[in-house]
């Protein structure tokens, strides 16, 4: 049987993807798991530690998700590093559906703790980002006249508009192999331009 807080995690999920966060209950998860309040109580103090525990959950994904070790050892030029990078993204999110969507949505509007959190996956994307820069400049796979901060924006901008318009928007193709390689094709001709 399941661990019971990854069932509540679980449920809670769901129901922030379809509610949103202020309007779910505790009485709305709680009913989703068949657990009686006082349970819940067991696991999280509140919904905002529910919510936080949902963040580092995402983080944690992502981590395990995104290993440069080992895109590097897969990948032979610029285009294969970053189709093999956008692939195993979007494989996270996609596989994490609800979790990402409630994430994006909910984490920078809703609490001042959540966006602390968001800030943390944050600076956790950015230091990957910058290992995975300072590897295509050493590779010579990207000019030396493109900075950090046009290889960040490039990235993040297009991953994260194409999982706000596949996930939030709830388009019914998500990620297949002529997205990734499209994908990929925009963010190596913007790198090497």
């Amino acid at each position: 049987m399941r661990e019971r807080r990854e069932e509540i995690m679980d449920a809670a999920v769901e129901i922030f993807a379809c509610k949103g966060y202020y309007n779910t209950k505790i009485a709305d998860i709680v009913e989703a798991v068949g657990i009686a309040k006082g349970t819940f109580y067991l696991y999280f103090k509140s919904k905002k530690a529910l919510f936080l525990a949902l963040i580092k959950k995402q983080r944690n994904f992502i981590e395990e998700g995104i290993n440069l070790e080992k895109i590097v050892a897969r990948s032979d030029d610029l285009k294969s590093f970053v189709k093999i990078l956008i692939r195993d993204a979007f494989n996270i999110y996609a596989g994490n559906r609800d979790l990402t969507i409630v994430i994006l949505r909910e984490s920078v509007s809703v609490n001042e703790d959540f966006v602390g959190e968001f800030e943390i996956m944050d600076q956790e994307r950015t230091e990957r980002l910058k290992t995975a820069y300072e590897y295509l400049k050493e590779e010579g796979y990207i000019d030396l006249e493109n900075d950090f901060e046009f290889f960040y924006y490039v990235f993040v901008g297009i991953i994260e508009s194409i999982l706000l318009r596949k996930l939030i928007m709830k388009e019914q193709e998500l990620f297949d192999e002529e997205i990734v390689a499209k994908t990929a094709n925009y963010i190596e001709k913007a790198l090497t331009i």
